[in-house]
């Protein structure tokens, strides 16, 4: 009888036991569920595309201004393929077509989620610059084009490193930093041309 009152006892207290562990793990597993839940929730919002974002004025006027070299630098481009006698001006030309449409397309991208007005035309500046351009040929054209590249790319140089310090978005900034070493090689190889060119 003894007997049979411990095995009873032994047998509630097993039982009891068994209910506090499956309590246990349920909980931690509804813990984990709801953590890793979560977790997918905030994943989904941090990778979710920064669409609608204004632009502080400083950010827009650069983006406005890069499109204006953008559209500037293409057209003197496909001049220098054209009208260059130098075979090296010629080749720099299409490499700048072909560098300059990738920054075309992200500064686009930038400007359409931020609401940015883009112009449909480079500033009178620039155009009076690529329709003069435009009545050279030869080393007259060659020289032209040089000189012009080497100021205007020292003026782009000025103005991306300023922004690429400053600005508060983090995607212009971060586009101004890897547009800087473009510029840099650009500005070295246009050197080399010119000095070729003595």
């Amino acid at each position: 009888m003894r007997n049979l009152c411990l095995s009873v006892i032994l047998l509630s207290a097993l039982c009891m036991m068994q209910a506090c562990n499956q309590r246990a793990t349920n909980t931690t597993t509804e813990n984990a569920d709801s953590i890793s839940s979560a977790d997918s929730l905030n994943a989904i919002k941090d990778s979710s595309p920064k669409l609608n974002v204004p632009a502080e004025k400083n950010d827009a006027q650069f983006v406005i201004e890069a499109v204006k070299g953008c559209m500037a630098e293409a057209a003197m481009g496909k001049l220098a393929v054209r009208h260059a006698q130098n075979k090296r001006v010629r080749n720099f030309g299409a490499m700048m077509i072909k560098d300059i449409t990738k920054a075309d397309k992200r500064l686009t991208a930038l400007a359409k989620s931020r609401h940015i007005r883009l112009p449909d035309t480079p500033d009178t500046g620039k155009q009076k610059a690529i329709d003069s351009l435009s009545r050279k040929s030869g080393k007259d054209f060659d020289s032209a084009y040089v000189d012009n590249v080497i100021k205007e790319h020292n003026r782009y140089l000025n103005m991306f490193e300023i922004t690429s310090k400053t600005s508060s978005d983090p995607e212009i900034k971060s586009f101004a930093n890897k547009a800087l070493r473009i510029l840099k090689n650009h500005l070295e190889a246009i050197h080399t041309i010119h000095d070729s060119m003595k």
